[in-house]
């Protein structure tokens, strides 16, 4: 997923008036990614479900050939098919 970049505070520490006693910035933010990843594959599911059902049919060809894909933090929903719009 997505790089970050995090506050140099160490694992205990300051920050203005808020006292760290544990660093879980990466936790969070590792968390944040799987989540994304879910969110966007689930978005994936129904916009590759909705557009099968859009399309014409006269072999299937179209229609089977759309597909989604998630990468990093993107989404594809497409087909490879030559004719598809």
């Amino acid at each position: 997923m997505a790089k970050h970049r995090m506050a140099n505070v160490g694992t205990t520490g300051r920050v203005g008036n808020v006292i760290i006693t544990e660093n879980n910035i990466q936790m969070a933010l590792d968390q944040l990614d799987n989540a994304t990843e879910l969110i966007l594959t689930k978005i994936g599911m129904k916009a590759e479900r909705y557009a099968k059902k859009l399309c014409p049919v006269d072999t299937g060809l179209l229609r089977n050939s759309i597909t989604f894909d998630v990468m990093e933090d993107e989404l594809e929903v497409g087909s490879n098919v030559e004719y598809a719009a």
